[in-house]
């Protein structure tokens, strides 16, 4: 489990929302178990063109003890599924951020065997993995950017910041 604080305002074309109904879609995200409104600025989350802004205290789920290992054939640089073999524990909540090697990876669908994935997530560089390598679950502030997306949100400014 981490906490993370930041400044949200609302993201082009978001329809006015006061700040707790922002942080209530936060915590509708898989991957968050709670998000608490600290403050707010200006007309707090106004809509497009608004200078309001919402400071939110956002904690996410714990690490869950699921664990993969990649296929038999691994994966190249640019290949968008995975297929893998599950070690430990119950798959989370779609979306969700796990690390391969060095590489960041969001899996957005899961087939059982095979997830679609997004490579190269929260900076890091999409690589080529072999067989066998260790996948991870990691909630970090690239589950909190994912959770502002959905809820019409964006960072005013930087990223998440531990708190």
């Amino acid at each position: 489990m981490a906490t993370f604080s930041g400044f949200y305002e609302a993201a082009g074309g978001t329809v006015a929302k006061d700040p707790q109904a922002v942080a209530t879609l936060f915590e509708a995200e898989p991957n968050i178990a709670s998000a608490e409104v600290l403050g707010s600025v200006g007309e707090a989350f106004g809509g497009t063109g608004s200078a309001g802004r919402v400071e939110i205290l956002v904690t996410t789920i714990a690490d869950t003890a699921w664990a993969a290992e990649v296929g038999e054939a691994g994966f190249d640089n640019v290949e968008t599924d995975l297929t893998y073999d599950q070690e430990t524990g119950t798959i989370p909540a779609l979306p969700f951020t796990f690390i391969v090697g060095t590489e960041r990876i969001v899996a957005t669908a899961d087939s059982g065997t095979v997830l679609t994935i997004i490579r190269g997530f929260d900076g890091t560089t999409a690589a080529a993995h072999a067989a066998d390598a260790a996948c991870v679950f990691d909630v970090d502030a690239g589950d909190v950017v994912l959770a502002a997306t959905a809820a019409g949100a964006k960072q005013a400014s930087g990223r998440p910041v531990a708190a």
